[in-house]
């Protein structure tokens, strides 16, 4: 760059724009893969939250279903 600077300004910016063009490529190098895994992890969380969101809906049925025998037999056990 400071040869490019005694040549040129325009070439000393040209230099610096190639530069970090080339660290650019390398930090994508290594960033890329990750978003790649991130998107396959956060499609992964959603499944698995739908599936509890219906777990938790079924729990709520049975829990709902026993609170109800529940109170059925208790109320036979009164009689």
């Amino acid at each position: 760059q400071a040869l490019a600077k005694k040549a040129n300004n325009a070439a000393e910016g040209l230099c610096k724009f190639v530069g970090a063009m080339v660290q650019y490529h390398e930090a994508s190098k290594i960033v890329k893969p990750k978003m790649d895994e991130l998107k396959v992890q956060e499609e992964k969380l959603r499944r698995a939250k739908a599936e509890l969101g219906e777990a938790e809906a079924e729990l709520k049925r049975v829990n709902d279903e026993v609170a109800e025998i529940d109170a059925q037999f208790r109320e036979a056990i009164e009689k």
